[in-house]
């Protein structure tokens, strides 16, 4: 059991290899979904939304990462990725951790 892949690809199941991607969707969506979730609900007539207030986060997030980072041409050793774990951080130390890496293998 140790030898098996934490996370398996759609082919296994059936599906087409495209079937990660709306995966992917969906977990940014409950991400997202339980950043709204713990927001204050105010109604000032002056106060930003829900929305705008995660576009923010979201924008925020994405100008930290460098311009020239691309997922596509990132290979993890394969002796990493037997040993590697999904993150339990939440959102702000997990990104906090993300940009150390980075700035560690640039």
């Amino acid at each position: 059991i140790k030898q098996l892949p934490l996370n398996t690809d759609p082919e296994v199941f059936g599906l087409h290899e495209n079937a990660n991607i709306m995966k992917e969707q969906k977990e940014s969506q409950k991400l997202f979904d339980g950043i709204l979730t713990t927001l204050p609900r105010e109604v000032n007539g002056g106060a930003r939304s829900s929305s705008e207030i995660v576009q923010e986060l979201a924008i925020d997030i994405l100008s930290k990462i460098p311009p020239d980072f691309e997922i596509e041409d990132v290979t993890v050793p394969s002796m990493w990725s037997a040993k590697s774990y999904p993150s339990l951080k939440p959102l702000g130390s997990y990104i906090t951790d993300l940009l150390s890496r980075l700035q560690f293998f640039q």
